[in-house]
């Protein structure tokens, strides 16, 4: 009974000198000692939950890991994208002893987790500070937005209105990636191991802000500093601040900017030549970085301008597009323009679309489909498997009588009919009209495991995880053999190989699952494509901004390149599609939600596949907050009500383009939930589930694969808490419709799906589809 006070990582910790156990019920090899535990079975308490929830949250702060952890992240945040191990590890010791010192000077208390000395490490450690390391291309990073905008308005003197009270910013998550306080989800506005696709990936490096980086955020970022440029901050052309005035137009000639915006730029350079004003506003807008064959040029665009706040205005411009601007180190230009796109001709081959819609987060597909009546078991005697099922699931299970039944008499599975959840009417109708087939128990495998073996069986992967399962099911390449290219990417290439014109499109911002070698990515913005420089009387900027992008040299910064290749790109699009685009005809009304108006997108895109040249194209289309821990009930409620409202109309345009016999849609999810419910009457990550596609050329009506024949956790598949094994993977199903898409040859079929071979009975195209 003796206690002991013990200094651990600064702090004065107290142990108990006993042991106990929890052991496993019926396996006497398993077992753990000393469970943290203060809570009275026979008399619970308040202050012992906050003591045992202390006792969590201290395990989580003084994990080994957590120093590390937190160092990188922290180390990333202020601009270092790839921190060397040795950079990691002066922070992570930092943050572990609570002390840093720098020239004689100590930062810290010496507590673990002390923040001074931490954020001391990060940024006074040399390689945060060598000019060195600007020249390393692969050091740096891209700036966050926020922090580009918040920048120019210091850095240009921002001032507010005078009856002005606050800054009000609007739109900024659809203009540019990042709002402060509305992050998107626990994973804030980008993940800290993304990788842009180009040479960032190519040398396996991070460069998180690239996440938010498209085509409509480039633009609806620039848009918004241009207006803030020349109209001051307010909601016309595209500006970032709120509603000023009632009629945009006015600004021409009636509405003088300090009075009726928020705010105006206020900036008056020093000098008063050209290269004087282009230096000063180069350092304070890059740093000085900005490279010799820009200045020039934009001294050139200075002079050409009738007066001087012109000519400034101008500057202001150029530069704020430039790749110095948007990255932190050393930009090295040719000064030689990169190619502009080629006018695309209409192809001659039939058109066929696959879309890829993602549930993000881990849907709950055993409470989509549902097992019902007419079930036997294996040995052919009559089961009551939905009873099993609400056993199972228990508060969270479905009320039988509110289920869509379908037939699945010729599928050979654990039941002849299914429930459908009551808000899935559209997948109940497809399914009837052989339009919809479903895939029981698919899930991430890096080959054929059961109960015995799954932990060894899947080594490759960190099953559970948002993150890696996430990324498994956007690649299906669980040894990355294509590291970075993902299974939709893969198609597209073959396909390039191979004769066809095909193209990539996400109207979800980054889509690492159709990322591909051969074509950029195309994102556009499902509330509207935006015109490049929206400003009806501003002067053209689209050729001096390309100059400022000009080709790179070897050794020039791979955060900058990737700035200027976009920037490239996404020029490129606006010119193309903003009218072909927004004149794009559609039959239905879609729902004003996130997925109706990306299917809506998705509509009008595909009107314009001969604009674009195109006779394959692979749509990434995603739903976010399917990670329902607590109250699953209402928000899975409304979120299949939303996704039944957007693919009913998505199917009635498609029928109406006569396009919906050559697009299928591909239902997909990087995990299912675990089948018990939690204390929270919500689910958690789990991993085999339940998914669909859907196409007018489907030999729907059935399923296929196998439903789970028993939920509880001493059958064959399931474990605890939940967990279902899956029994067919991914690979099944992309083998099929890659060949329905135009992937005949074997080793292409390799090369999209490099770990095909460990699966037998991979589903074909005529499995799938008619004729």
């Amino acid at each position: 009974d003796n206690i002991f006070g013990v200094m651990k990582n600064g702090n004065k910790i107290y142990l108990k000198n006993m042991k106990s156990f929890v052991q496993v019920a019926g396996v006497t090899s398993m077992k753990f000692r000393n469970p943290p535990h203060f809570m009275s079975l026979n008399d619970p308490t308040s202050v012992a939950a906050i003591h045992e929830t202390e006792a969590v949250l201290d395990t989580y702060f003084y994990h080994p890991n957590t120093p590390t952890f937190i160092a990188i992240r922290l180390i990333q945040r202020f601009g270092f994208s790839n921190p060397s191990p040795r950079y990691i590890q002066t922070v992570s010791r930092a943050f572990s002893s609570g002390s840093y010192k720098k020239k004689q000077i100590k930062f810290g208390d010496g507590k673990y987790g002390n923040l001074e000395a931490t954020i001391a490490a990060v940024t006074l450690d040399r390689e945060a500070r060598s000019l060195v390391l600007d020249a390393d291309p692969s050091s740096g990073s891209l700036r966050e937005p926020i922090l580009k905008f918040v920048g120019v308005m210091k850095s240009m003197e921002f001032a507010t209105h005078p009856n002005a009270t606050e800054i009000r910013l609007q739109g900024l998550t659809e203009k540019m990636g990042q709002m402060p306080h509305f992050a998107p989800n626990v994973f804030s506005f980008f993940l800290p191991e993304y990788s842009a696709p180009g040479q960032v990936k190519d040398a396996s490096l991070t460069s998180p802000e690239a996440q938010v980086m498209n085509a409509p955020t480039i633009v609806g970022f620039l848009n918004g500093l241009l207006s803030m440029v020349d109209i001051g901050l307010s909601s016309c052309y595209s500006g970032l601040g709120g509603r000023s005035v009632n009629w945009c137009p006015g600004y021409r000639t009636t509405y003088a900017p300090e009075t009726y915006s928020h705010g105006v730029l206020r900036y008056t350079p020093s000098g008063t030549s050209a290269a004087d004003v282009i230096d000063e506003l180069a350092l304070l807008l890059t740093g000085g970085r900005l490279n010799a064959s820009s200045r020039n040029s934009i001294r050139v665009a200075y002079e050409a301008q009738s007066n001087q706040g012109l000519g400034l205005r101008m500057a202001q411009k150029l530069i704020l597009t430039s790749p110095e601007f948007h990255s932190t180190n050393t930009f090295r230009t040719s000064a030689e323009a990169r190619p502009d796109p080629e006018n695309p001709q209409p192809s001659s081959k039939p058109y066929k679309s696959i879309v890829f819609l993602n549930l993000n987060g881990g849907m709950d597909s055993f409470n989509m489909l549902i097992p019902h009546s007419n079930c036997q078991d294996e040995k052919g005697n009559e089961k009551d498997m939905y009873n099993e099922y609400k056993e199972v699931r228990g508060d969270i299970a479905l009320t039988k009588s509110g289920l869509h039944e379908i037939d699945t008499t010729s599928s050979s599975q654990v039941c002849d009919t299914f429930g459908l959840h009551p808000r899935l009417s559209v997948l109940k109708d497809l399914y009837d009209k052989k339009h919809l087939t479903f895939f029981a128990n698919l899930g991430i495998l890096q080959q054929p495991v059961d109960k015995t073996n799954w932990r060894s069986g899947s080594s490759r992967t960190a099953l559970f995880a948002h993150n890696t399962q996430t990324e498994e099911t956007a690649a299906v390449d669980i040894f990355d053999e294509s590291a970075g290219i993902g299974v939709g990417g893969r198609i597209i290439d073959v396909l390039a190989k191979n004769g066809y014109q095909p193209g990539s499109i996400s109207v979800a911002g980054a889509a690492p699952p159709i990322v591909s070698k051969s074509f950029p990515l195309v994102v556009v913005d499902p509330l509207g494509y935006e015109k490049f420089n929206p400003i009806p009387w501003a002067p053209s900027i689209t050729s001096q901004a390309k100059s400022t992008n000009d080709a790179t040299l070897v050794g020039s910064s791979f955060y900058g390149e990737t700035w200027a290749k976009n920037l490239y790109q996404s020029l490129g699009e606006n010119e193309l599609l903003f009218t072909k685009y927004n004149k794009a005809p559609l039959t239905q009304v879609f729902p004003n939600t996130n997925i109706g108006r990306q299917l809506a997108s998705i509509s009008k895109l595909m009107k314009t596949k001969d604009d674009r040249g195109k006779d394959r194209d692979i749509f990434f289309a995603e739903s976010q907050g399917w990670d329902m821990h607590a109250d699953l009930a209402v928000p899975l409620d409304i979120s299949f009500r939303e996704l039944n409202d957007a693919l009913t109309k998505f199917v009635a345009e498609m029928e109406a383009s006569t396009l919906w016999e050559d697009t299928t849609v591909v239902l997909v999810s990087e995990f299912a939930r675990t089948l018990l419910a939690n204390t929270g009457n919500g689910s958690d990550h789990a991993w085999g589930g339940n998914y669909f596609i859907a196409s007018g050329s489907l030999d729907g009506g059935k399923m296929m694969g196998t439903f789970p024949p028993d939920l509880k956790n001493n059958g064959t598949l399931a474990f605890e808490p939940g967990i279902v094994i899956p029994t067919s993977s991914w690979e099944r199903l992309w083998n099929g419709v890659a060949q329905w898409f135009g992937v005949s040859n074997s080793d292409d079929l390799d090369t999209i799906l490099p770990n095909r071979d460990k699966f037998d009975n991979l589903w074909n195209a005529d499995d799938l589809y008619r004729g």
